[in-house]
């Protein structure tokens, strides 16, 4: 329950520096330029997507290490697999074994899951409760929650900027506000 209250207060914050980005991105927007908006959102989106599995391959290293030499060997080394196989199928393949052997010898990595458990409990029908008391008691963990959803707000509303990009390329008049605080994709 604790962490689906989390959940909760997290997309709250997240919500909220959204919509509050969407009436400051215009001043923004007006005195940054382009170019400097464009690259920050690069910059961004380059970290995000390196850094959390740099993270997991340094959390099983016995895995991560052996498959990244794997994929740098046939990517730089030039080294060619059996029948021609791609070098990620086989570094797929090679740390699905190492982990599959690990855990059937017993022994327990960094990270790795334990044993799958078959549930306990019988299949029930639950009603679902409010939300409100449950949101705002997630505020207990508002160290972790506000370390990660401001950022993950603003990395949200830097990639909307890219929306207001097109538009205003083509000089239809999108307004800046109404393209950040919609919810929905819009066809413009």
């Amino acid at each position: 329950m604790q962490a689906w209250e989390a959940g909760l207060t997290w997309v709250f914050v997240q919500s909220f520096v959204l919509m509050a980005g969407g009436f400051i991105a215009p001043v923004i927007r007006r005195i940054t330029p382009r170019a400097a908006l464009l690259g920050s959102l690069a910059g961004v989106s380059i970290t995000f997507i390196s850094l959390s599995p740099a993270n997991q391959m340094f959390m099983t290293p016995v895995i991560g290490l052996v498959c990244f030499a794997l994929i740098l060997a046939n990517w730089f080394g030039g080294v060619r697999y059996w029948r021609g196989v791609p070098g990620g199928l086989v570094a797929i393949a090679v740390g699905t074994v190492i982990a599959w052997l690990s855990t059937a010898l017993g022994l327990t990595m960094a990270g790795s899951a334990p044993a799958p458990v078959m549930a306990r409990s019988p299949i029930r029908f639950s009603v679902p409760l409010r939300g409100r008391p449950h949101v705002f008691s997630g505020f207990k963990s508002s160290a972790i929650i506000l370390v990660t959803a401001i950022p993950f707000g603003i990395y949200d509303l830097s990639r909307r900027w890219k929306k207001c990009e097109r538009p205003r390329r083509r000089a239809t008049g999108s307004r800046t506000t109404s393209v950040l605080t919609e919810t929905a994709p819009s066809s413009a």
